[in-house]
């Protein structure tokens, strides 16, 4: 009859899991190649940093737009038939207390900020318009570069919405004739509807 030593075991097994959690103690904490590390002072291989909207658009270049355009009657379309739409309208407070469309939920320009996109489904349809298209292309194109994959920008804007006959509503959510164009620069773009700037 044999007696196994457990004392000898239990040992054994202690040394080894010493080993074991050491080994991956040491693992866990290297950063891995592609790990976004919060220590500016040692950032690891490949990190990458995300930029704020007013840093991303200090380097913006039009030609690498990676937004899609939809057109006013398509966008109408789609959300009369129900479809869940999300609109943005990257315009100043001002403005979009004048008018907007509807459905639209105002995220800004130059007081943007991530807090007004993080609750939104990164995979849904979003919209984006501004006055004319500068500010919302580049809003489309950040949301792109911060991982929402469904990014279009409203073909001529808020401008082109109106122009194509459909409603705005203003701060009280009452229809309304006003356009915030943005600048006087805009006023001959504006077909129908009364300029403001």
């Amino acid at each position: 009859m044999y007696i196994y030593n457990y004392s000898n075991l239990f040992y054994k097994l202690s040394i080894i899991a010493f080993i074991s959690i050491s080994i991956c103690s040491h693992l866990l904490a290297q950063p891995a190649d592609n790990q976004i590390v919060a220590d500016n002072t040692t950032p690891a291989k490949n990190t990458i940093e995300i930029l704020n909207l007013q840093e991303y658009a200090a380097v913006y270049d039009v030609k690498n737009s990676q937004a899609k355009v939809i057109l006013p009657k398509e966008l109408s379309t789609r959300l009369q038939a129900g479809e869940r739409i999300t609109v943005l309208d990257a315009r100043s407070l001002e403005e979009y207390n004048i008018s907007h469309i509807r459905q639209a939920r105002r995220v800004g320009f130059s007081d943007f900020s991530s807090e007004r996109i993080w609750m939104y489904n990164r995979q849904k349809p979003i919209v984006v318009y501004c006055a004319v298209g500068e500010r919302s292309r580049i809003v489309a194109d950040y949301l792109l570069y911060v991982g929402f994959s469904n990014v279009s920008i409203l073909e001529q804007s808020i401008i082109g919405w109106v122009n194509a006959g459909f409603a705005l509503v203003d701060s009280k959510n009452i229809t309304t004739n006003y356009v915030h164009i943005g600048s006087k620069d805009n006023q001959s773009l504006l077909k129908k509807g009364r300029a403001k700037w």
